[in-house]
Parts: C-alpha cells; sequence; structure tokens
C-alpha cells in the first residue's frame, strides 16, 4: 500500500512528469538549466524537447553477482540481498553462525567497475546490527576500503562499533 500510493503521489503531482519508455539521447546545458532531448518507444516513436535543471534517470539495477569468495560455490556465502532474505526468514544458518565477515567493494572500485554505489557500506552496518541482534554472542567483522556512511548513517558506524563489530581496513593490492 505504500508503495502504490507514493506511486500514485509521484504521477500525480503538477510538478513531476513520468515518462517510461523513454531515452535520453542528447542533453545539453549548465547545471540549473539543461535541455534534453528524449525519444519515447510507445507505438511509434516521438521526439520531445525538455528544458530542465536537475536530471533523475532511475535504470533499474541488479545485484552483483560475486565470482569470488566461493560465492555459489559455498552455501554461506551470500550476497546483501541474500542476507537480508536469511535474516528476515529466520534462516538456522543466521542462529548458528559463529562468525561472520562482511566485504565491502567486492566486484566493485577496481579497474573493471571504479565506481562506489554508495549504498553498501550502509548496507552492511544495518545487516551487521541485525545480525548482532539476532545472535549477540556471534563475532562479526567489516573488512573494507573505506566506510562510507554519510550524513546520519554515521550514526550506525557508532552503533556498530558500540554493539561489538570489528572493522578491518584492507587495500586493493591485499585483498581478503
Amino acid at each position: 500500500p505504500y508503495l502504490e500510493d507514493l506511486i500514485e503521489r509521484v504521477r500525480s503531482h503538477p510538478l513531476v512528469r513520468v515518462l517510461m519508455k523513454t531515452e535520453a539521447v542528447e542533453t545539453t546545458g549548465i547545471l540549473g538549466n539543461f535541455t534534453t532531448t528524449l525519444i519515447t518507444h510507445m507505438e511509434s516513436l516521438t521526439s520531445t524537447v525538455v528544458e530542465h535543471g536537475a536530471t533523475i534517470i532511475a535504470t533499474g539495477g541488479k545485484e552483483y553477482e560475486p565470482t569470488e569468495y566461493l560465492y555459489g560455490a559455498h552455501p554461506n556465502v551470500l550476497t546483501h540481498f541474500e542476507m537480508d532474505a536469511a535474516l528476515d526468514s529466520d534462516d538456522p544458518r543466521i542462529e548458528a553462525a559463529e562468525t561472520a565477515v562482511f566485504i565491502q567493494c567486492v566486484g566493485s572500485r577496481n579497474s573493471e567497475r571504479p565506481y562506489c554505489s554508495k549504498i553498501c557500506c550502509t548496507h552492511s552496518l544495518k545487516s551487521a546490527l541485525a545480525l548482532k541482534e539476532k545472535n549477540p554472542d556471534a563475532q562479526v567483522f567489516i573488512l573494507y576500503r573505506d566506510i562510507r556512511s554519510y550524513g546520519f548513517r554515521e550514526e550506525l558506524y557508532k552503533k556498530a562499533r558500540e554493539k561489538g563489530i570489528i572493522f578491518i581496513r584492507y587495500s586493493l593490492d591485499r585483498k581478503p
């Protein structure tokens, strides 16, 4: 219900224009003053020029499936989404875990994918805290290159330290 309400509020807002199946083919301008040419792929192609001050492009996303750290070969190696599901479903592996290790920047911030997703650190902090809440005796480690918990999310980092979660830094040339 929350999501349905949010979608309706966005679609019916007089200052928001939602364009589905639309591709931005050219953008010119400067911050606060852009002109973008859009092509909409419906029954026929239509071209639209939009003047705007900011752009939000939501292309969708897919979780990275690691090829390292025994992912897919060992049942206890999980992605963030799989960890969420395990925590939500009271997976017996959570309660039985004596040690849990979260490894940051797997598959990113390297030559193949040089970017930071800006969500993994916060996600790991939340998951590590949820794991500690369900299994207080578990030793929990976060192996990181840089912890990026922006703004109010810094409180998650402080809380994790208070709960005994251990943070260990590593460098790209000495990955875990």
